[in-house]
C-alpha cells in the first residue's frame, strides 16, 4: 500500500498499533511506507487498488503465477531504509487477506522473513502465517544480527507456493531499539 503524507502514516499506526501504547509510533518506522510491497521474481505481479474495507482504502493485489524451485523465487518485498545496529528489535506489521488461495485451499499458507537483502540471505526473524479471506493485520518480530547500514535489509512474503492472489494492505517496519523486551510485541 502506498501511503501519502506523514499524518496519514502516524494516523494509520496509531489506529493499527493501539495496545503498544507509544506516543510517538512514527519516529520508529524504518521503512518507507510510501513505496509499499515490490513484487518480486519474474512469477510475481502486482497492481493497486481502491478498497475502503482495508485501513487507507488502497490495497496492492499481488498475483502468483504458481509454484517454483523455492519458495522465495516469487513474492513481495521491502526494504529497510534507515540504518539498524546490532540487537535492534524490529516489528514487521502488516495488513494481508486472501483473495484467491491455492488450489484446494482455504488459506495461503507462506513465511515471512526479515532478512539481509544480499547472499547469504540471513534471516534476523521470520513468521509462518496463515492468511485467510478477510482484512488481518499480521505481526513478525526479529533482532538484528549486526549493524546494516541502510537498504541493506528488509522483509520478504515468500509466496511461490502455487497459483494464488493476496492482497497487501499498509505495512510498517518499526525499530524499538537495543534491549527492547520482545514478548511486549505482538505476534501472529
Amino acid at each position: 500500500m502506498r501511503c501519502t503524507g506523514f499524518a496519514a502514516i502516524a494516523m494509520l499506526l496509531s489506529l493499527a498499533l493501539p495496545a503498544l501504547g507509544d506516543d510517538d509510533i512514527a519516529s520508529k518506522m524504518v521503512n518507507d511506507p510510501s513505496t509499499g510491497w515490490a513484487a518480486s521474481g519474474a512469477g510475481a505481479k502486482a497492481e493497486l487498488y481502491k478498497d475502503p474495507t482495508v485501513q487507507g482504502g488502497t490495497a496492492e493485489r499481488l498475483t502468483i503465477s504458481g509454484k517454483s524451485t523455492n519458495p522465495w523465487d516469487f513474492g513481495a518485498s521491502v526494504v529497510i531504509s534507515k540504518p539498524l545496529k546490532q540487537g535492534d528489535v524490529l516489528l514487521l506489521a502488516f495488513w494481508a487477506k486472501a483473495e484467491t488461495p491455492p488450489a484446494g485451499g482455504t488459506t495461503i499458507d507462506f513465511k515471512v522473513n526479515i532478512q539481509n537483502n544480499s547472499a547469504p540471505y540471513t534471516s534476523l526473524g521470520s513468521a509462518d502465517l496463515h492468511v485467510g479471506p478477510q482484512w488481518k493485520m499480521y505481526f513478525v518480530v526479529a533482532v538484528a544480527d549486526k549493524d546494516y547500514t541502510a537498504n541493506t535489509a528488509g522483509a520478504q512474503l515468500q509466496l511461490a507456493i502455487g497459483a494464488l492472489v493476496i492482497d497487501l494492505g499498509p505495512l510498517f517496519i518499526l525499530n524499538y531499539g537495543q534491549g527492547y523486551d520482545k514478548t511486549k510485541l505482538p505476534k501472529s
